[in-house]
């Protein structure tokens, strides 16, 4: 890349066909220098600087190796004085205060991590589900005091809202005892794993989430949003971590307790909370902010985040073209 010329548009939230292209042939570097700054870009929303190894998972449209990764930070110069890095974590320049943060927050993950695998062992048993993963900031490792234990929670097919029931009934009762913050703050029935919204928001949210339990059902769902894949090509598998944090039903007990929510009586429930529920939901003036529809196989979801999190991104895109730093560029390389 000359001195002084622009970086080229890096990609917008959506899959286009030229990322599959990128897919079938060998990157260049830069193509891997593009994608390293808008995932750097992407990542500073959170007040998150990334290691090696996550920006390669994380990397924006690229097909790579960790090692490309790796070369082409060095040989660029940290991508031409746009990225700051302490040896560990890499940054946008001017940005090295939050790696700081990034230490703290991943002593804490450590400990959170492990209260959230015995909150999803509880959650495994519970009838009719299929599939809990950890969701949120810490399935990012970027967890700070007070933050909840998110979970992404599947059903199976037509018992989503007696399941969701029999789920809030934990999360009240740890409420009540050992303040945990449970958050299981998305359903969807195994009727309902492809997800409308395709944009780069969601891809993160999917590719990052940790499958604790249900890996069969977790599977069908990255089948079912193979768009995923054209946004983030190098993260195809489940998070390194999710190894360590799986956990287990006890069968038998789960087959009888199915057996007793499928009696007619569980049925009716079915039907009466779904009906109550869906219509509480998307009223007009429930929420404060706009939600996507509530069904009887999936919970809706706030826009507004999406929304912030890729205007905020893409203002940082807009930063790392601007002349100034065009500028710094031409004295990094005189």
């Amino acid at each position: 890349m000359s001195p002084t010329e622009k970086l080229p548009p890096i990609m917008n939230s959506r899959p286009q066909s030229s990322l599959t292209a990128l897919d079938q042939t060998a990157s260049t570097d830069a193509q891997i220098e593009q994608a390293i700054l808008s995932t750097v870009a992407y990542r500073d929303c959170f007040d998150f600087p990334v290691n090696l190894g996550e920006i390669h998972r994380f990397l924006h449209g690229v097909r790579c190796t960790p090692q490309d990764v790796a070369r082409v930070i060095s040989v660029s110069n940290l991508c031409h004085g746009r990225l700051e890095t302490d040896g560990l974590y890499h940054c946008l320049a001017g940005r090295n205060a939050i790696i700081s943060g990034r230490y703290s927050r991943e002593t804490r993950a450590q400990s959170r991590l492990k209260t959230a695998r015995k909150i999803a062992r509880v959650l495994a048993n519970i009838p009719h589900i299929r599939m809990v993963a950890l969701s949120g900031s810490l399935a990012a490792r970027n967890s700070t005091k007070g933050d909840d234990l998110d979970f992404f929670c599947v059903t199976e097919q037509g018992k989503l809202w007696r399941t969701r029931a029999l789920v809030l009934c934990v999360k009240l009762m740890d409420a009540k005892t050992t303040r945990n913050k449970i958050c299981p703050n998305f359903f969807l029935s195994t009727a309902a794993l492809s997800l409308d919204t395709q944009r780069m928001y969601i891809a993160h949210e999917v590719a990052q989430m940790v499958p604790m339990y249900g890996l069969d059902t977790y599977a069908r769902m990255r089948t079912q949003n193979a768009w995923v894949d054209a946004i983030l090509p190098n993260a195809t598998q489940p998070p390194d971590m999710a190894e360590g944090l799986r956990v287990s039903a006890r069968s038998p007990v789960k087959t009888a307790l199915e057996w007793v929510m499928q009696t007619p009586p569980g049925t009716w429930f079915e039907r009466v909370e779904s009906e109550r529920k869906i219509r509480r939901f998307n009223s007009e003036d429930f929420y404060d902010t706009p939600h996507t529809q509530f069904t009887k196989e999936r919970t809706g979801q706030r826009k507004f985040i999406g929304d912030w999190v890729e205007t905020e991104w893409q203002a940082r895109l807009a930063e790392l073209q601007s002349p100034k730093l065009a500028h710094r560029e031409r004295k990094l390389e005189s």
